[in-house]
Protein backbone atom coordinates (compact mmCIF):
# COMPACT_ATOMS: atom_id res chain seq x y z
CA UNK A 1 0.00 0.00 0.00
CA UNK A 2 1.24 3.47 -0.80
CA UNK A 3 2.71 5.70 1.88
CA UNK A 4 0.30 7.89 3.78
CA UNK A 5 0.87 11.59 3.19
CA UNK A 6 -1.44 14.38 2.11
CA UNK A 7 -0.42 14.23 -1.57
CA UNK A 8 -0.85 10.46 -1.81
CA UNK A 9 -4.19 10.50 0.04
CA UNK A 10 -5.50 13.30 -2.18
CA UNK A 11 -4.34 11.45 -5.30
CA UNK A 12 -5.93 8.23 -4.08
CA UNK A 13 -9.26 9.90 -3.24
CA UNK A 14 -9.41 11.88 -6.49
CA UNK A 15 -8.64 8.87 -8.63
CA UNK A 16 -11.05 6.47 -6.96
CA UNK A 17 -13.90 8.99 -6.71
CA UNK A 18 -13.54 9.72 -10.45
CA UNK A 19 -13.63 5.99 -11.23
CA UNK A 20 -16.58 5.54 -8.84
CA UNK A 21 -18.52 8.22 -10.74
CA UNK A 22 -17.84 6.44 -14.06
CA UNK A 23 -19.31 3.26 -12.53
CA UNK A 24 -22.44 5.15 -11.43
CA UNK A 25 -22.85 6.68 -14.90
CA UNK A 26 -22.42 3.31 -16.60
CA UNK A 27 -25.07 1.57 -14.49
CA UNK A 28 -27.72 4.16 -15.38
CA UNK A 29 -26.81 4.15 -19.09
CA UNK A 30 -29.70 1.87 -20.01
CA UNK A 31 -29.73 3.22 -23.57
CA UNK A 32 -26.59 1.17 -24.23
CA UNK A 33 -28.73 -1.99 -24.12
CA UNK A 34 -31.08 -0.87 -26.92
CA UNK A 35 -28.90 -2.16 -29.81
CA UNK A 36 -28.80 -5.59 -28.16
CA UNK A 37 -32.58 -5.72 -27.62
CA UNK A 38 -33.34 -4.48 -31.13
CA UNK A 39 -30.82 -6.58 -33.05
CA UNK A 40 -30.60 -9.74 -30.94
CA UNK A 41 -33.96 -11.51 -30.72
CA UNK A 42 -32.91 -14.22 -28.18
CA UNK A 43 -31.78 -11.53 -25.71
CA UNK A 44 -35.05 -9.65 -26.19
CA UNK A 45 -37.17 -12.78 -25.59
CA UNK A 46 -35.11 -13.83 -22.54
CA UNK A 47 -35.51 -10.34 -21.06
CA UNK A 48 -39.31 -10.56 -21.42
CA UNK A 49 -39.28 -14.08 -19.94
CA UNK A 50 -37.25 -13.00 -16.90
CA UNK A 51 -39.39 -9.92 -16.30
CA UNK A 52 -42.64 -11.94 -16.46
CA UNK A 53 -41.36 -14.65 -14.09
CA UNK A 54 -39.92 -12.24 -11.53
CA UNK A 55 -43.10 -10.14 -11.58
CA UNK A 56 -45.26 -13.21 -10.90
CA UNK A 57 -42.99 -14.36 -8.05
CA UNK A 58 -42.86 -10.91 -6.47
CA UNK A 59 -46.62 -10.35 -6.61
CA UNK A 60 -47.18 -13.82 -5.18
CA UNK A 61 -44.74 -13.14 -2.33
CA UNK A 62 -46.57 -9.88 -1.50
CA UNK A 63 -49.88 -11.76 -1.33
CA UNK A 64 -48.52 -14.50 0.94
CA UNK A 65 -46.79 -11.96 3.16
CA UNK A 66 -49.98 -9.96 3.63
CA UNK A 67 -52.04 -13.10 4.36
CA UNK A 68 -49.59 -15.18 6.36
CA UNK A 69 -46.08 -14.09 7.30
CA UNK A 70 -46.92 -10.49 8.27
CA UNK A 71 -49.74 -11.36 10.71
CA UNK A 72 -47.62 -14.19 12.20
CA UNK A 73 -44.66 -11.90 12.92
CA UNK A 74 -47.03 -9.27 14.34
CA UNK A 75 -48.60 -11.85 16.66
CA UNK A 76 -45.16 -13.03 17.87
CA UNK A 77 -43.96 -9.45 18.48
CA UNK A 78 -47.13 -8.48 20.37
CA UNK A 79 -47.83 -11.58 22.43
CA UNK A 80 -44.51 -13.39 22.82
CA UNK A 81 -41.56 -11.00 22.94
CA UNK A 82 -43.25 -7.74 23.87
CA UNK A 83 -42.42 -6.18 27.27
CA UNK A 84 -42.77 -2.87 29.07
CA UNK A 85 -39.04 -2.07 28.93
CA UNK A 86 -38.40 0.60 26.28
CA UNK A 87 -34.84 -0.59 25.61
CA UNK A 88 -35.97 -4.21 25.41
CA UNK A 89 -38.79 -3.26 23.04
CA UNK A 90 -36.29 -1.47 20.79
CA UNK A 91 -34.10 -4.57 20.81
CA UNK A 92 -37.14 -6.79 20.08
CA UNK A 93 -38.12 -4.61 17.12
CA UNK A 94 -34.63 -4.99 15.64
CA UNK A 95 -34.69 -8.72 16.34
CA UNK A 96 -38.04 -9.06 14.56
CA UNK A 97 -36.61 -7.14 11.60
CA UNK A 98 -33.69 -9.61 11.41
CA UNK A 99 -36.13 -12.53 11.61
CA UNK A 100 -38.30 -10.90 8.94
CA UNK A 101 -35.33 -10.62 6.61
CA UNK A 102 -34.02 -14.09 7.42
CA UNK A 103 -37.32 -15.98 7.27
CA UNK A 104 -39.04 -14.11 4.46
CA UNK A 105 -37.03 -11.58 2.47
CA UNK A 106 -33.91 -13.68 1.89
CA UNK A 107 -35.87 -16.83 0.85
CA UNK A 108 -37.88 -14.72 -1.60
CA UNK A 109 -34.65 -13.23 -3.01
CA UNK A 110 -33.20 -16.73 -3.33
CA UNK A 111 -36.36 -18.10 -4.95
CA UNK A 112 -36.52 -15.33 -7.55
CA UNK A 113 -32.82 -15.67 -8.32
CA UNK A 114 -32.83 -19.48 -8.52
CA UNK A 115 -35.93 -19.57 -10.75
CA UNK A 116 -34.30 -17.20 -13.24
CA UNK A 117 -30.64 -18.17 -12.73
CA UNK A 118 -30.40 -20.30 -15.87
CA UNK A 119 -32.09 -17.58 -17.89
CA UNK A 120 -29.66 -14.97 -16.53
CA UNK A 121 -26.74 -17.01 -17.80
CA UNK A 122 -28.54 -17.68 -21.10
CA UNK A 123 -29.03 -13.93 -21.49
CA UNK A 124 -25.32 -13.32 -20.82
CA UNK A 125 -24.37 -16.09 -23.29
CA UNK A 126 -26.72 -14.66 -25.93
CA UNK A 127 -25.34 -11.16 -25.46
CA UNK A 128 -21.76 -12.47 -25.50
CA UNK A 129 -22.49 -14.36 -28.72
CA UNK A 130 -23.94 -11.22 -30.31
CA UNK A 131 -21.04 -8.97 -29.25
CA UNK A 132 -17.96 -11.21 -29.24
CA UNK A 133 -18.69 -14.67 -30.62
CA UNK A 134 -19.34 -18.13 -29.24
CA UNK A 135 -19.07 -18.36 -25.40
CA UNK A 136 -16.36 -20.62 -24.05
CA UNK A 137 -17.66 -24.02 -23.01
CA UNK A 138 -16.49 -25.48 -19.69
CA UNK A 139 -16.58 -29.22 -18.86
CA UNK A 140 -19.61 -30.07 -16.73
CA UNK A 141 -17.68 -31.24 -13.65
CA UNK A 142 -15.44 -28.18 -13.74
CA UNK A 143 -18.42 -25.88 -14.32
CA UNK A 144 -20.32 -27.35 -11.35
CA UNK A 145 -17.21 -27.06 -9.15
CA UNK A 146 -16.70 -23.42 -10.14
CA UNK A 147 -20.38 -22.64 -9.54
CA UNK A 148 -20.33 -24.30 -6.10
CA UNK A 149 -17.12 -22.55 -5.05
CA UNK A 150 -18.31 -19.16 -6.34
CA UNK A 151 -21.67 -19.57 -4.58
CA UNK A 152 -20.00 -20.43 -1.27
CA UNK A 153 -17.69 -17.41 -1.52
CA UNK A 154 -20.70 -15.21 -2.34
CA UNK A 155 -22.59 -16.62 0.65
CA UNK A 156 -19.62 -15.93 2.95
CA UNK A 157 -19.32 -12.37 1.61
CA UNK A 158 -23.07 -11.89 2.07
CA UNK A 159 -22.75 -12.99 5.71
CA UNK A 160 -19.99 -10.39 6.13
CA UNK A 161 -22.30 -7.71 4.69
CA UNK A 162 -25.08 -8.61 7.14
CA UNK A 163 -22.67 -8.67 10.06
CA UNK A 164 -21.19 -5.27 9.21
CA UNK A 165 -24.37 -3.50 8.08
CA UNK A 166 -26.91 -4.91 10.54
CA UNK A 167 -25.69 -7.16 13.35
CA UNK A 168 -22.66 -5.14 14.49
CA UNK A 169 -24.58 -1.79 14.57
CA UNK A 170 -27.38 -3.53 16.51
CA UNK A 171 -24.85 -4.79 19.07
CA UNK A 172 -23.30 -1.33 19.30
CA UNK A 173 -26.78 0.08 20.00
CA UNK A 174 -27.15 -2.34 22.91
CA UNK A 175 -23.70 -1.42 24.22
CA UNK A 176 -24.58 2.27 23.92
CA UNK A 177 -27.80 1.76 25.91
CA UNK A 178 -25.92 -0.18 28.60
CA UNK A 179 -23.25 2.54 28.84
CA UNK A 180 -25.97 5.17 29.14
CA UNK A 181 -27.65 3.32 32.00
CA UNK A 182 -24.34 2.66 33.74
CA UNK A 183 -23.31 6.31 33.74
CA UNK A 184 -26.77 7.49 34.78
CA UNK A 185 -26.57 5.21 37.79
CA UNK A 186 -22.99 6.23 38.51
CA UNK A 187 -23.82 9.94 38.32
CA UNK A 188 -26.73 9.55 40.74
CA UNK A 189 -24.37 8.21 43.42
CA UNK A 190 -21.89 11.12 43.12
CA UNK A 191 -22.56 14.22 45.20
CA UNK A 192 -19.69 16.34 43.89
CA UNK A 193 -20.73 18.51 40.94
CA UNK A 194 -17.23 18.66 39.42
CA UNK A 195 -16.82 14.89 39.56
CA UNK A 196 -20.31 14.49 38.11
CA UNK A 197 -19.39 16.75 35.18
CA UNK A 198 -16.21 14.72 34.56
CA UNK A 199 -18.21 11.48 34.56
CA UNK A 200 -20.75 12.94 32.12
CA UNK A 201 -17.91 14.06 29.83
CA UNK A 202 -16.49 10.54 29.88
CA UNK A 203 -19.93 9.18 29.04
CA UNK A 204 -20.37 11.48 26.05
CA UNK A 205 -16.87 10.66 24.81
CA UNK A 206 -17.45 6.90 25.03
CA UNK A 207 -20.87 7.17 23.37
CA UNK A 208 -19.40 9.27 20.57
CA UNK A 209 -16.78 6.62 19.76
CA UNK A 210 -19.41 3.87 19.91
CA UNK A 211 -21.55 5.81 17.40
CA UNK A 212 -18.53 6.39 15.16
CA UNK A 213 -17.67 2.67 15.25
CA UNK A 214 -21.29 1.74 14.54
CA UNK A 215 -21.49 4.18 11.62
CA UNK A 216 -18.16 2.94 10.26
CA UNK A 217 -19.30 -0.68 10.40
CA UNK A 218 -22.55 0.10 8.60
CA UNK A 219 -20.77 2.22 5.98
CA UNK A 220 -18.25 -0.56 5.33
CA UNK A 221 -21.06 -3.10 5.03
CA UNK A 222 -22.95 -0.92 2.54
CA UNK A 223 -19.77 -0.37 0.49
CA UNK A 224 -19.25 -4.13 0.30
CA UNK A 225 -22.92 -4.52 -0.65
CA UNK A 226 -22.42 -1.99 -3.49
CA UNK A 227 -19.43 -4.01 -4.68
CA UNK A 228 -21.53 -7.18 -4.70
CA UNK A 229 -24.33 -5.54 -6.69
CA UNK A 230 -21.72 -4.31 -9.15
CA UNK A 231 -20.44 -7.88 -9.36
CA UNK A 232 -23.90 -9.30 -10.21
CA UNK A 233 -24.06 -7.49 -13.55
CA UNK A 234 -20.63 -8.59 -14.79
CA UNK A 235 -20.36 -12.12 -13.39
CA UNK A 236 -22.55 -13.88 -16.02
CA UNK A 237 -20.43 -12.32 -18.80
CA UNK A 238 -17.21 -13.48 -17.10
CA UNK A 239 -18.65 -16.99 -16.80
CA UNK A 240 -19.49 -16.91 -20.52
CA UNK A 241 -15.88 -15.94 -21.27
CA UNK A 242 -14.63 -18.96 -19.27
CA UNK A 243 -13.08 -17.19 -16.28
CA UNK A 244 -12.16 -19.04 -13.10
CA UNK A 245 -13.93 -17.76 -9.93
CA UNK A 246 -10.64 -16.59 -8.39
CA UNK A 247 -9.91 -14.57 -11.53
CA UNK A 248 -13.29 -12.90 -11.21
CA UNK A 249 -12.74 -12.08 -7.54
CA UNK A 250 -9.32 -10.70 -8.43
CA UNK A 251 -10.87 -8.34 -10.99
CA UNK A 252 -13.34 -7.10 -8.37
CA UNK A 253 -10.56 -6.47 -5.84
CA UNK A 254 -8.36 -4.58 -8.33
CA UNK A 255 -11.21 -2.53 -9.82
CA UNK A 256 -13.31 -2.13 -6.68
CA UNK A 257 -13.93 1.62 -7.12
CA UNK A 258 -15.68 1.08 -10.45
CA UNK A 259 -17.82 -1.82 -9.20
CA UNK A 260 -18.80 0.00 -6.00
CA UNK A 261 -20.01 2.83 -8.25
CA UNK A 262 -21.80 0.38 -10.56
CA UNK A 263 -23.71 -1.14 -7.65
CA UNK A 264 -24.30 2.12 -5.76
CA UNK A 265 -27.61 3.15 -7.46
CA UNK A 266 -29.17 -0.24 -6.67
CA UNK A 267 -28.15 -0.13 -3.00
CA UNK A 268 -29.31 3.50 -2.76
CA UNK A 269 -32.68 2.48 -4.16
CA UNK A 270 -33.12 -0.52 -1.88
CA UNK A 271 -31.99 1.33 1.26
CA UNK A 272 -34.48 4.16 0.72
CA UNK A 273 -37.59 2.23 -0.33
CA UNK A 274 -39.59 -0.68 1.02
CA UNK A 275 -38.29 -4.14 0.26
CA UNK A 276 -40.91 -4.97 -2.34
CA UNK A 277 -40.46 -1.66 -4.18
CA UNK A 278 -36.66 -1.71 -4.10
CA UNK A 279 -36.23 -5.38 -4.88
CA UNK A 280 -39.00 -5.27 -7.50
CA UNK A 281 -37.29 -2.44 -9.37
CA UNK A 282 -33.94 -4.24 -9.11
CA UNK A 283 -35.45 -7.44 -10.54
CA UNK A 284 -36.94 -5.41 -13.39
CA UNK A 285 -33.57 -3.80 -14.14
CA UNK A 286 -31.38 -6.87 -13.62
CA UNK A 287 -31.59 -8.18 -17.23
CA UNK A 288 -30.46 -4.74 -18.40
CA UNK A 289 -27.74 -4.83 -15.73
CA UNK A 290 -26.42 -8.08 -17.26
CA UNK A 291 -26.40 -6.55 -20.74
CA UNK A 292 -24.64 -3.44 -19.41
CA UNK A 293 -22.02 -5.74 -17.90
CA UNK A 294 -21.35 -7.01 -21.40
CA UNK A 295 -21.04 -3.62 -23.11
CA UNK A 296 -19.34 -1.53 -20.39
CA UNK A 297 -15.55 -1.72 -19.99
CA UNK A 298 -14.47 -1.44 -16.35
CA UNK A 299 -10.81 -0.91 -17.33
CA UNK A 300 -11.38 2.31 -19.31
CA UNK A 301 -11.66 4.67 -16.28
CA UNK A 302 -8.44 3.18 -14.84
CA UNK A 303 -6.60 3.94 -18.09
CA UNK A 304 -8.09 7.45 -18.06
CA UNK A 305 -7.72 8.43 -14.40
CA UNK A 306 -4.87 6.35 -12.97
CA UNK A 307 -1.68 8.49 -12.82
CA UNK A 308 0.58 7.34 -15.65
CA UNK A 309 3.92 7.80 -13.85
CA UNK A 310 3.00 7.47 -10.20
CA UNK A 311 5.32 5.32 -8.09
CA UNK A 312 2.80 5.04 -5.26
CA UNK A 313 -0.70 4.71 -6.79
CA UNK A 314 -0.79 1.67 -9.08
CA UNK A 315 -3.39 -0.96 -9.81
CA UNK A 316 -1.58 -3.30 -7.42
CA UNK A 317 -1.35 -0.79 -4.55
CA UNK A 318 -5.02 0.14 -5.11
CA UNK A 319 -6.15 -3.48 -4.65
CA UNK A 320 -8.44 -4.21 -1.70
CA UNK A 321 -8.60 -7.92 -0.70
CA UNK A 322 -12.29 -7.70 0.20
CA UNK A 323 -13.01 -11.33 -0.74
CA UNK A 324 -9.97 -12.79 1.01
CA UNK A 325 -11.88 -13.62 4.20
CA UNK A 326 -14.81 -15.12 2.27
CA UNK A 327 -12.41 -17.21 0.17
CA UNK A 328 -10.60 -18.44 3.29
CA UNK A 329 -13.91 -19.39 4.95
CA UNK A 330 -14.92 -21.28 1.81
CA UNK A 331 -11.59 -23.07 1.57
CA UNK A 332 -11.91 -24.15 5.21
CA UNK A 333 -15.39 -25.54 4.50
CA UNK A 334 -14.10 -27.40 1.43
CA UNK A 335 -11.17 -28.77 3.45
CA UNK A 336 -13.49 -30.57 5.87
CA UNK A 337 -15.62 -31.93 3.01
CA UNK A 338 -12.99 -32.92 0.44
CA UNK A 339 -9.27 -32.59 1.18
CA UNK A 340 -8.30 -33.28 -2.44
CA UNK A 341 -10.55 -30.52 -3.78
CA UNK A 342 -9.22 -28.19 -1.08
CA UNK A 343 -5.60 -28.77 -2.14
CA UNK A 344 -6.44 -28.23 -5.82
CA UNK A 345 -8.44 -25.06 -5.14
CA UNK A 346 -5.79 -23.61 -2.82
CA UNK A 347 -3.07 -24.25 -5.40
CA UNK A 348 -5.17 -22.61 -8.12
CA UNK A 349 -5.94 -19.59 -5.90
CA UNK A 350 -2.24 -19.14 -5.10
CA UNK A 351 -1.23 -19.31 -8.75
CA UNK A 352 -3.90 -16.78 -9.77
CA UNK A 353 -2.94 -14.27 -7.04
CA UNK A 354 0.80 -14.64 -7.65
CA UNK A 355 0.29 -14.28 -11.39
CA UNK A 356 -1.73 -11.10 -10.92
CA UNK A 357 0.83 -9.72 -8.49
CA UNK A 358 3.80 -10.39 -10.75
CA UNK A 359 1.97 -8.94 -13.73
CA UNK A 360 1.08 -5.83 -11.76
CA UNK A 361 4.58 -5.28 -10.41
CA UNK A 362 6.30 -5.84 -13.74
CA UNK A 363 3.93 -3.52 -15.56
CA UNK A 364 4.04 -0.77 -12.93
CA UNK A 365 7.83 -0.55 -12.98
CA UNK A 366 7.90 1.56 -16.14
CA UNK A 367 6.09 4.65 -17.33
CA UNK A 368 4.11 2.59 -19.81
CA UNK A 369 3.11 0.05 -17.17
CA UNK A 370 -0.38 1.40 -16.66
CA UNK A 371 -1.41 0.86 -20.23
CA UNK A 372 0.22 -2.58 -20.25
CA UNK A 373 -1.59 -3.68 -17.11
CA UNK A 374 -4.91 -2.42 -18.45
CA UNK A 375 -4.24 -4.35 -21.64
CA UNK A 376 -3.60 -7.50 -19.63
CA UNK A 377 -6.90 -6.99 -17.81
CA UNK A 378 -8.74 -6.38 -21.08
CA UNK A 379 -7.24 -9.52 -22.62
CA UNK A 380 -8.28 -11.47 -19.54
CA UNK A 381 -11.79 -10.04 -19.74
CA UNK A 382 -12.32 -10.77 -23.44
CA UNK A 383 -10.56 -14.14 -23.53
Amino acid sequence: MFGLNSKNVTEWLTTNISIFIVGVVDTVSLHKTLPILVNNRPSFLLTLQILATNTALLLGSIYFYEKGVGPLLGFINTNVVNSGDIIQESYNDKLMWVLYQSLWLLPICGLCYCCSMVWYQDLADSTFRYLKGVPKSTPLTKSVGHALYGTLVWLSAFVQVKLLAMIVPMLFAQVSAAVELFFVGLTSTVGNQLLSDIIMGMKHSILMWIRVASFGSRLLGLALLCLMYGWYGFDPKWIASGMDPDERFGILERHWAYFVGFGFPYVLLMENTSFFVGYGVFLALFPFCIMLGSVCDYTDPYVQYMPKKSDTLTLKSNTLPVFKTAQNWTLMAIKYIDQKSFDARKKRSSSVSSGAGSSSSSNSSSSSGRGGLSKVTKDKKTS
